[in-house]
C-alpha cells in the first residue's frame, strides 16, 4: 500500500459494547479509515497506544479502571503520533476543560445526533477541532466565569514575544504541544516552558482562560 493510500488508523477505547459496535461501524464505513484495536480498560489502552501509535483515539472518560484523561495526557506528554478525540456521555465543565487541557483535540456526546463520528474524524484529520454544540456552550459558559479583561489586557498581550503569540494562538485553535512544537520548530519541552511564561504573564491557568483573553484581545477572531 503505497503511501497515498495508506489507511487513516484508529483504536477505540470503549467498554460499553453497543457503543463499540456503533463507533467500529462508523469507522469501518468511512473510506480510508481502519479500526487497529479496540480496549475497554485505561491499562490496556496505554499499552497499545503506546505500541502502535494509531493517527486517532476515540476515547471514553468513565473507564472500568480508571479514567480517560489519564490516556490524553500521556499521549501529550509522551509526544505520541495519536490525536485522541473524546466520545463521552460526561458533559460537565470539569471533565471538559481537564479533557482540552490534558490534550483531547475534539469532545463528542455519545448521543449527539447533531455530528456524526465519521464526519468529526475528517475534521480532526483536517487538523480542526470537532465539539458538540452543548459541549460548545459549556467552553462558552466557562469563558463568561473567567473575570473580564480590563485595560491591563492590551498591555499583557504586547508583554508576550512573538514566539509566545505564535504558541498562544495554536494554544486557541486547539493544537497539542506537539504540534505546536512542529509549527514553530521547537521542542515539547520548550513549548511547555513558552506556555508557562504565557501564563505567569496573562495570569491565567489554564488553556480555556487563556484563550479567552486571545479572543478578548483581538489577537485571534475565532476558535473555528
Amino acid at each position: 500500500m503505497t503511501k497515498e493510500n495508506k489507511k487513516t488508523t484508529i483504536i477505540i477505547v470503549e467498554d460499553d459494547p453497543i457503543t463499540v459496535d456503533r463507533l467500529s461501524a462508523t469507522v469501518s464505513a468511512h473510506q480510508g479509515c481502519e479500526v487497529v484495536a479496540v480496549e475497554n480498560t485505561l491499562k490496556s489502552a496505554i499499552k497499545i497506544v503506546r505500541e502502535l501509535e494509531p493517527d486517532i483515539v476515540l476515547v471514553d472518560l468513565g473507564l472500568p479502571d480508571g479514567s480517560g484523561l489519564e490516556l490524553i495526557r500521556i499521549i501529550d506528554q509522551e509526544e505520541l503520533h495519536s490525536k485522541p478525540m473524546v466520545v463521552s456521555v460526561f458533559e460537565d465543565d470539569r471533565n471538559i476543560i481537564q479533557a482540552i487541557n490534558a490534550g483531547a483535540c475534539g469532545y463528542i456526546l455519545k448521543d449527539d445526533s447533531t455530528i456524526d463520528i465519521a464526519d468529526a474524524i475528517d475534521i480532526v484529520l483536517n487538523n480542526g477541532a470537532p465539539i458538540s454544540p452543548v459541549i460548545a456552550r459549556h467552553i462558552l459558559n466557562v469563558f463568561s466565569t473567567v473575570e473580564s479583561p480590563n485595560i491591563e489586557l492590551d498591555q499583557k498581550i504586547k508583554d508576550l514575544t512573538d514566539r509566545e503569540k505564535g504558541i498562544l494562538i495554536g494554544i486557541s485553535k486547539g493544537y497539542t504541544n506537539k504540534e505546536i512544537a512542529d509549527q514553530e520548530f521547537i521542542s515539547y519541552h520548550t513549548v511547555t516552558t513558552h506556555i508557562k511564561h504565557i501564563y505567569r504573564k496573562l495570569k491565567v491557568r489554564s488553556r480555556v482562560e487563556a484563550t479567552h483573553l486571545a479572543l478578548s484581545s483581538g489577537l485571534i477572531d475565532s476558535i473555528e
